[in-house]
């Protein structure tokens, strides 16, 4: 009996305690996060992060004016306080059009109002604007392409030869041309990944890009094709292109340059700021070396440029050779890390 009860002792014992350990880890790792992000315990411990840890979802670095600003969205006419709810009802469905057309509204009846001043109208205005422009890029059905990608084959004057599969480019080192993706989620972070075991630099961290297609006539044909099928936007399920607005070059065309025996690539470096917007969700995806397979990238990650180059400068090997290429040309060039300042400081 003494044995049974002992037993009985130690499995209640481990069935508690076990429960309990993991909470207490559970708080530890909570307390931490929040004390990195500066936010409280409850901010942090949430659903809603855990689930977006795969499709991510963007807040607003902007909002309307509340009790923090100006004066409180309270004090507004209440026809305003009505319009503003549906307005981020519906941005929270995804539902753009709708609610662009609350915010314009609301901002008409406001400019007319005593209550209201010129920072809060733009205010609504900017809002307005950025589901606008979200609602002008849903796709209307996409259009892929089967079969491996054929790379434009150039020679060292950039004239263009040919065309030759991925596989085929990297195998001869064929020079080709490239674009390098520098994605801005957020508050100037920069979208980065671990490359897939099926590519080339497996392991390696990297930023988003690729080659010059037999389709692209000039390097932002190349950048906008990319972004679009890398990058999958959505609005609630419903696919969203890249908008040229969200694309701009860094310095000269071909100017990152790699001259390893089987990647003789020179690429054109972008700048791509997403909109920030509460139902806009990401995914990524990228080639295999083959060109041929499409891999789903299951997690990345956004830091600031000046933390990635710092962590390149500890650990330069486990970087791909298009972000190695970026911060090379960043230390060594002054115009190109202005220009790359201006959006990422």
């Amino acid at each position: 009996m003494d044995v049974i009860i002992a037993v009985i002792g130690v499995v209640v014992a481990v069935a508690i305690g076990i429960p309990a350990l993991v909470y207490q880890r559970r708080q530890t790792k909570l307390a931490e996060e929040a004390r990195r992000i500066g936010a409280s315990k409850v901010d942090v411990d949430r659903p809603e992060r855990i689930r977006s840890q795969e499709r991510p979802r963007i807040g607003y670095p902007h909002h309307p004016p509340d009790a923090a600003e100006h004066k409180a969205v309270e004090t507004f006419p209440r026809e305003v306080q009505g319009l503003l709810r549906e307005a981020a009802a519906c941005e929270a469905r995804g539902e753009v059009w709708d609610a662009a057309n609350r915010f314009e509204q609301a901002a008409q009846i406001l400019t007319t109002s005593e209550l209201g001043d010129a920072p809060q109208v733009e205010a609504l205005q900017v809002r307005r604007r950025v589901n606008q422009a979200l609602g002008e890029q849903l796709r209307v059905e996409y259009r892929g392409k089967a079969g491996p990608a054929l790379i434009k084959v150039f020679d060292e004057s950039n004239t263009f030869l040919r065309t030759a599969t991925k596989l085929e480019v990297h195998q001869n080192g064929l020079l080709h041309h490239s674009a390098l993706l520098l994605v801005r989620l957020g508050d100037k972070g920069v979208m980065y990944y671990r490359r897939r075991p099926q590519q080339t630099y497996a392991g390696k961290f990297d930023f988003l890009g690729g080659h010059t297609a037999d389709i692209d006539q000039c390097p932002l044909d190349t950048a906008r094709r990319e972004a679009n099928e890398e990058l999958h936007l959505s609005l609630n399920g419903r696919r969203l292109n890249i908008a040229d607005e969200w694309i701009h070059q860094i310095g000269e065309s071909h100017r990152f340059v790699s001259y390893a025996p089987q990647d003789r690539e020179r690429s054109t470096l972008f700048v791509v700021v997403l909109p920030s917007h509460p139902a806009l969700a990401v995914r990524l995806t990228d080639e295999a070396a083959d060109g041929i397979q499409i891999l789903r990238v299951p997690k990345y990650e956004t830091a600031t440029f000046g933390c990635l180059l710092d962590e390149y400068l500890r650990r330069k090997k486990e970087f791909a050779s298009g972000a190695e290429r970026i911060f090379i040309t960043y230390d060594r060039d002054p115009d190109i890390k202005r220009q790359i300042d201006a959006w990422f400081y």
